[in-house]
């Protein structure tokens, strides 16, 4: 087998060839049969085949279409750095012409079992050369365990408008609390004595208690921008 491998027109073959090569020692064979499981199972799918698709030419000349990238949630596990690579690649490519508009939609990220490396680039720079993210979420505990507690909360300081939908995730909800903010509340007791005059107090309070964001009705919102406040409203569903 290894003559046959050898011979000229094999030549995509040379590292099968050396791994069963009786001169060599046995931890070759052991080192590339480890190479190859672990590539055979990184490509499957659309991924196991040769293609013609250019992340790089795509984002040069869109030419009107629009790129979707559909996460396989079965096989989370060994499809996760593929989409990983294909996402950076998109977002590093997007960004190297500021005179080209691109929009990023990245649906549940929480839920990638890899972390995007250049994520954060693309909240905290991307405005600046034309690039916009669209971040849905839904649990930012999650968020938390796949990117961790700091990088988590970086990623979110980024995110100039917060759009808040029901949620019952603890963290996701203090999250919310924090993005609208606090009004402060004048309270004023009566002692009853008419003789003793009224006490008043100051206290700040969220302006959401979390019970009203867990008992959100379909559809509604509350949106909130940096630096320029807050809305609570309704947004239409797709089938009205």
């Amino acid at each position: 087998m290894h003559e046959k491998l050898t011979r000229d027109g094999h030549e995509d073959l040379a590292a099968a060839a050396s791994a069963i090569n009786p001169n060599t020692e046995r931890q070759a064979g052991l080192v590339f049969a480890t190479a190859q499981q672990q590539i055979t199972d990184l490509f499957v799918g659309d991924f196991a085949e040769s293609g013609e698709f250019s992340i790089r030419e795509y984002m040069q000349d869109p030419d009107g279409r629009v790129l979707v990238l559909d996460y396989p949630t079965r096989q989370t596990g060994t499809i996760a750095p593929v989409f990983r690579y294909l996402i950076d690649q998109a977002i590093m490519h997007g960004m190297d012409d500021p005179d080209r508009s691109a929009y990023y939609l990245l649906d549940e990220i929480e839920h990638l079992d890899a972390t995007i490396k250049r994520l954060g680039e693309l909240i905290n720079i991307g405005r600046s050369v034309n690039c916009q993210a669209i971040l849905s979420l839904q649990s930012i505990a999650q968020l938390e365990d796949t990117y961790g507690k700091e990088r988590a909360h970086a990623l979110l300081s980024g995110m100039v408008t917060v759009i808040g939908l029901r949620t019952a995730d603890e963290k996701s909800v203090d999250f919310l609390r924090e993005a609208v903010g606090t009004s402060f509340e004048q309270y004023t007791r009566n002692l009853g004595d008419s003789r003793t005059p009224s006490e008043s107090e100051e206290k700040e309070e969220y302006h959401f208690a979390k019970g009203d964001l867990r008992n959100f009705d379909a559809g509604e919102a509350v949106v909130s921008r940096q630096g320029t406040g807050w809305v609570h409203g309704r947004i239409k569903l797709l089938e009205e």
